[in-house]
């Protein structure tokens, strides 16, 4: 904690030296606006409008001796880092060029703006202005839903679908491209005090929306995995799964309902209900390796319920 003195200014106001470190972190200069809004506890929350050009953040990349997997985690990291600009070296096979592509288009706004012999160059086109994380959670949230009400006749009925399956897939992408912008909005606003402002967020807010999200993808990744599985082949002894299925389901749904409402009530149901639906995961009453796969995939699925619940009810007054 700093403290300052209060310096008098004429006769009804009083002036004090903001931290160096804050001005630079909110990228302010002399001249430029702040906002003084008064919080609920009797203190004053000091926030910058973030609304100017953001300072260009460029990296380089040099990906040639990178590997499927490492390509991916360079790409990812320097998004979360808030780089806006990557200046990716034309030095790689078309093939790994192709994926880098691929890669690109899994962040969120970011567009290849200009290809030479030198370099790939990829530049963030998101304006912070229009950021809304919770709209972005409903986005995620709608397309999951939809996963489990494709998903349910096809456990149903035990028979693949290969083209729902595959759809399922694509729209995953979607949710992940959300949960990294939501991911490097909260990294942003952790460095930089002034995005948090712009958001009309405090960081409680912020880390539960953060961490609601990263457990609807998660949730996302599990569906498209079991789709896959029933895919593969036929699945028998097919009504107790269904019956389990639906029982995440209704939790899945009850615990976002509860998620927007913040209500306390509902959220208590579906944590009682938690140890139960573990069990029920775990019961080993069939042979059939293939439907053990399935129900371990779903128990991680109804771990994950569990966490939006248990941080809901944290952040519920």
């Amino acid at each position: 904690m700093e403290e300052r003195k209060l310096i008098r200014l004429g006769n009804s106001s009083f002036a004090i030296a903001l931290p160096k470190g804050w001005i630079d972190k909110s990228g302010l200069k002399k001249g430029d606006k702040v906002s003084i809004v008064p919080d609920n506890n009797g203190g004053l929350v000091i926030g910058s409008d973030i609304g100017g050009a953001e300072k260009t953040k460029e990296i380089i990349l040099d990906l040639n001796d990178k590997e499927e997997k490492q390509l991916q985690i360079e790409l990812v990291g320097a998004y979360l880092r808030d780089n806006n600009i990557f200046r990716i070296k034309n030095n790689i096979p078309n093939l790994k060029k192709k994926h880098i592509k691929e890669l690109v288009k899994n962040l969120m706004s970011f567009e290849i703006l200009e290809e030479n012999s030198e370099e790939i160059r990829v530049k963030d086109m998101f304006d912070i202005k229009e950021a809304n994380i919770k709209n972005f959670i409903r986005r995620m949230d709608n397309i999951v839903r939809s996963f489990f009400e494709d998903l349910s006749p096809i456990i149903e009925s035990g028979k693949s679908n290969k083209k729902i399956s595959n759809e399922m897939y694509e729209s995953d992408r979607e949710v992940t491209k959300m949960h990294l912008l939501i991911s490097r909005i909260f990294m942003k606003s952790l460095i930089n005090p002034s995005v948090l402002y712009s958001l009309k967020l405090n960081y409680w807010d912020l880390f539960n929306d953060w961490w609601v999200a990263k457990y609807i993808e998660s949730i996302g990744d599990g569906l498209k995995v079991t789709a896959k599985k029933i895919e593969a082949q036929p699945i028998k002894e097919k009504e107790k799964l269904f019956s389990l299925f639906n029982k995440i389901k209704d939790n899945y749904f009850t615990t976002m309902g509860a998620y927007y409402k913040k209500d306390k009530s509902m959220i208590r149901g579906v944590m009682d209900n938690n140890k139960k639906l573990i069990e029920e995961c775990e019961e080993n009453t069939t042979k059939n390796i293939r439907i053990t796969q399935i129900k371990e995939g779903l128990k991680t699925i109804q771990k994950d319920i569990f966490e939006i619940a248990r941080m809901t009810m944290y952040t519920i007054e």
